[in-house]
């Protein structure tokens, strides 16, 4: 028991010494998700899913055409009833016709606002949604073939709510601070544990996803 603990406090502070390398600026990064905007967090949190974020091609990268969808569906960035009822064929017109699990990432969308539909009472708003249980809300998002608890986990933190997306970049970051310490790697779970610790016990003035973010933008590099 007590060399596991002392395995787990070499861990945590393997990850925050090498969250202490990061450049400054890069805690300043966040621009803040979608807080206010439901729709458009899960669009973000489906097609970001092992796709390019940011692109300089116009019209390329899920932030570009999550930009494109904001404007031509403005009464569906906040209102998961009108998400649903854009439906599959229109949401690839905008977003791509990628995939996950063999699924459109589209048809996940459609999926999972209406399975947030279907919770009782519905959630259809922002402020719905940090108002329920993250178990609640993340059972109906898992529920869709195709969604994990990784992106669930994002798409509630696009929604202002403090977590850990432990994405490849983030769980890369953990494992190469262990590296460096002569520890073994991890899984992704508990690469979320070991980040949420390190920042409990340093967060740099920050929140947990400001911190998180911070790690995402090393790529994994230390």
């Amino acid at each position: 028991m007590t060399q596991a603990i002392n395995e787990q406090a070499r861990a945590v502070d393997a990850v925050r010494r090498a969250v202490a390398r990061i450049d400054a600026a890069d805690f300043s990064a966040y621009s803040g998700g979608w807080v206010e905007e439901i729709g458009t967090s899960l669009l973000d949190a489906v097609f970001s899913i092992q796709a390019r974020y940011h692109s300089r091609v116009p019209g390329a990268g899920v932030y570009n055409r999550l930009e494109a969808f904001r404007k031509a569906y403005q009464e569906a960035v906040n209102d998961v009833r009108a998400l649903s009822a854009i439906g599959s064929i229109n949401l690839r017109r905008i977003m791509g016709d990628s995939k996950t699990s063999r699924r459109y990432k589209a048809d996940c969308v459609v999926d999972a606002a209406n399975a947030l539909l279907q919770l009782d009472p519905p959630v259809i708003t922002a402020a719905d949604a940090r108002g329920r249980d993250s178990k609640e809300l993340d059972k109906a998002y898992m529920s869709v073939q195709g969604l994990g608890w990784v992106t669930a986990e994002y798409f509630r933190m696009l929604l202002g709510v403090p977590g850990v997306k432990a994405d490849v970049m983030v769980v890369r970051f953990v494992n190469a601070a262990l590296a460096a310490d002569g520890l073994g790697s991890v899984e992704a779970r508990a690469a979320r544990d070991l980040v949420i610790r390190a920042h409990g016990e340093e967060g740099h003035g920050v929140d947990l996803i400001t911190y998180e973010h911070a790690i995402w933008r090393t790529k994994g590099v230390l």
